[in-house]
């Protein structure tokens, strides 16, 4: 890290709450729960009960519309993972995670943002978060599978750190 343009690491410390999580959490220098506050708390609700209602107003005739692959509807496959997502709690937990990460770039003055995988909820957040404030993001590749199957996430902005060709 090139220190003479005054830029510092700041480490974030990130942990799938957990049995064991307590004391990864308490022995962190800076973990993400520290920035936790009512507004990031009534933001993550609002957007929750907003887009769970969103997704509950649409017919079950439509989902098996958009479901439809060669003329049979796929939709009762496809229901349960759907109905997970786009439930209250786990849309609470996806805009909490988001509206967290916001806070932290903002309030730690973040201009670079490293991440060693672009797959879980925490670094799909941060990548949205970054994204919004058009702050870069580098991915390191740490395993040999990325880029071995195709992405559901589209690559835009964010580069990648690969071993070999690419």
């Amino acid at each position: 890290l090139d220190t003479s343009s005054g830029m510092s690491p700041f480490l974030l410390s990130v942990d799938p709450l957990s049995l064991f999580s307590f004391n990864k959490i308490r022995n962190a220098k800076n973990g993400i729960y520290g920035y936790h506050n009512q507004s990031i708390n009534s933001k993550a609700k609002y957007f929750a009960s907003k887009m769970s209602k969103r997704w509950k107003s649409i017919s079950k005739k439509e989902k098996e519309r958009l479901f439809r692959y060669e003329g049979k509807s796929l939709w009762k496959y496809a229901m349960p993972t759907f109905n997970f997502l786009y439930s209250k709690d786990y849309l609470y937990v996806l805009g909490y995670h988001y509206e967290l990460c916001k806070r932290i770039l903002k309030e730690e003055n973040i201009s670079k943002i490293v991440l060693t995988s672009q797959n879980n909820l925490f670094e799909k957040c941060m990548i949205a978060a970054g994204k919004e404030y058009n702050i870069p993001v580098l991915i390191i590749q740490h395993g040999i599978g990325l880029g071995t199957f195709k992405s559901v996430d589209v690559i835009q902005r964010e580069k990648f750190a690969v071993w070999g060709e690419c």
